[in-house]
């Protein structure tokens, strides 16, 4: 959906225009990505707590799938 807000900001107008547009939409996914890192960090100094949390997520669909058969 994004792509279609700034398409027309990028392919219509001036170069100096898309190249700014451009450069706003690389700093907001850094912002994004910063974000996610920090998350993930957090989770990680969680220490087992996060670890367990990933190990019984991913395991959860495979006692389903084994518990419908």
């Amino acid at each position: 959906m994004a792509e279609i807000v700034y398409k027309s900001y990028i392919e219509k107008a001036p170069p100096e225009v898309a190249a700014n547009t451009l450069v706003c939409l690389i700093h907001q996914t850094n912002y994004l990505l910063d974000r996610q890192l920090r998350v993930f960090e957090k989770g990680i100094r969680g220490g087992r707590r996060f670890y367990r949390a990933v190990v019984s997520h991913s395991f959860a669909g495979e006692k389903k799938e084994t518990l419908d058969r």
